[in-house]
């Protein structure tokens, strides 16, 4: 059987959208425009456009980082600047635009308006507390500009370089760089973004988006690219392609948002999460306690963190080793993600650019013995288990495509201060049923999407802690975690269309006769 799969505009469609940049510093740009001087803010921004990266240039850096992460190299990054841009729902309209054409509630709700319902801190009158931007409307970035390079100096000048075109035309509410830190970590210390889902469509007639390592005759490659990463329909991710049909996951849904302006864009969700590290492993080494108590065996505090992560710190699932880091399983392209929860994988062999690979198969964990039902990757991507409302096709739909970076100093181990986090975003077509969904009704429930508890790294915190469930041999053990590791400082929702739109949003204003 063949699945025939959407050719992809990837002139068009935002690098940063697909397959994300992979560059070592990312600094966001976020700008209001001055309504008195619109014109010459869109001259600038219309200058600045020309440089945003199409999807078919970063698709090939991003294959050069695959053949380096199969040979568990290091990639070698260029150091020209990738850009990528998009606007809110204040700036559409700012920029003579409909933002009713987006039609997802949670885009014109807003960062602020979304706030309690997403679990964040705010006051006696529903507004957040400690943002530094996205309050409130008038702290909402009109236009995000994203400027990415391994040069930090190269993302630094092209960010002053924008600015002064910009001029007086603008004002800065967002400006911040962030850098990846060693291992590709966060600032907890585990390694970030392995998991990703992988996105049909051609490049061109011959190649994928997403490269496949099942062979064609294998029926595995019918939902899968590889094991771990299960494919899914690009409407998704982008406007104007078909989309997931729960139901019969082989086969295109119908088109997501049939409207020309909306056409290869996406709906971008920015969360600047400030991480509260010293405080995270204090209460990992409470944890363990309650762990070694609870099982007569000493328990690490590296040990309960990954259980409440779902992964050692260097990317290993602890559902394939759940005692130690394993280097065989973390630095293999493969294993690291070759895993489902319930059925087992069967071993195979794997072919890719530099060759074959053998795949020796991975071991289940359906009553999250291992991996537990609150671990975080298990909270927000059940993968093949069933759950609240649904199935397989259900948790897919639900997915996004995740970009992020850390921003502040690195941890020392020591208290000292300062605010460091990370610059989570997201990509999706539908704000309420991917990001929202996941926020609002998985990681703060402790009893979606299957019974376990409050996600333990990112959920809100009752003031009496999180009641998680272990499984410790043949029995289910209360334990509790306290402390808020994880808090929104920030937030923004944007719409990052395709580069012709994009342009023509900063076509001159129509001369009034």
């Amino acid at each position: 059987m063949t699945i025939q799969e959407p050719r992809l505009d990837a002139d068009d469609i935002q690098g940063h959208i697909l397959t994300g940049f992979g560059r070592a510093y990312e600094l966001l740009l976020g700008i209001r425009v001055t309504p008195e001087a619109l014109d010459a803010a869109k001259t600038a921004l219309r200058t600045i456009a020309v440089d945003v990266t199409p999807v078919r240039s970063s698709s090939d850096a991003k294959a050069q980082r695959r053949i380096a992460a199969l040979a568990g190299k290091v990639p070698v990054a260029t150091t020209v600047p990738n850009v990528a841009m998009a606007l809110s729902g204040g700036g559409l309209a700012k920029l003579e635009a409909d933002p009713g054409k987006v039609l997802d509630p949670i885009f014109h709700m807003g960062p602020g308006g979304s706030a309690t319902a997403l679990g964040d801190a705010v006051d006696d009158k529903g507004r957040p507390q400690g943002w530094h931007f996205g309050d409130t409307p008038e702290r909402e970035p009109d236009v995000l500009i994203l400027i990415a390079s391994a040069d930090e100096h190269q993302v630094l000048a092209t960010a002053a370089r924008y600015l002064a075109l910009l001029g007086a035309s603008v004002t800065v509410v967002l400006n911040e760089c962030g850098r990846r830190i060693a291992r590709e970590a966060e600032h907890f210390g585990f390694v970030d973004g392995i998991s990703q889902p992988g996105v049909r469509g051609m490049m061109d007639d011959e190649t994928y988006l997403t490269p496949r390592a099942y062979g064609g005759a294998d029926p595995q490659s019918l939902l899968w690219s590889r094991p771990g990463q299960r494919l899914t329909w690009p409407g998704q991710f982008v406007f104007g392609y078909p989309g997931l049909n729960p139901d019969d996951m082989q086969h295109a849904g119908d088109i997501v948002g049939g409207d020309p302006f909306l056409r290869n864009g996406s709906l971008l969700v920015v969360r600047r999460l400030s991480q509260d590290v010293g405080l995270f492993w204090k209460a990992m080494a409470d944890l363990a306690q309650q762990f070694s108590t609870a099982s007569g065996v000493a328990w690490s505090p590296e040990k309960a963190a990954a259980r409440c992560v779902g992964r050692w710190k260097d990317g290993t699932p602890v559902s394939l080793s759940p005692d130690r880091e394993d280097p065989a399983i973390s630095s293999d392209f493969y294993k690291k993600n070759g895993f489902r929860f319930v059925s087992p994988i069967a071993p195979t062999t794997l072919t890719d650019a530099d060759g074959s690979h053998p795949f020796p198969g991975a071991a289940a964990d359906p009553l999250g013995s291992a991996c537990p039902f609150f671990g975080h990757i298990r909270k927000v991507n059940p993968r093949d288990q069933s759950h609240d409302f649904g199935g397989v096709g259900s948790t897919l739909s639900s997915q996004m495509l995740r970009r992020g970076v850390p921003f502040g100093p690195d941890w020392t181990g020591v208290e000292d201060g300062a605010d460091r986090g990370l610059m989570f975003m997201s990509y999706q077509t539908s704000i309420q049923h991917a990001f929202y969904r996941l926020m609002s009704e998985w990681v703060k429930d402790p009893l979606r999407p299957i019974p376990g508890g409050i996600d333990p790294v990112i959920g809100p915190s009752p003031p009496d802690g999180r009641n998680l469930a272990a499984v410790i041999g043949a029995q289910t053990k209360s334990l509790t975690l306290v402390g808020q590791f994880v808090r929104a400082t920030g937030a923004g929702y944007f719409f990052a269309p395709g580069i012709k739109t994009l342009k023509s949003l900063f076509a001159p204003s129509p001369a009034i006769v």
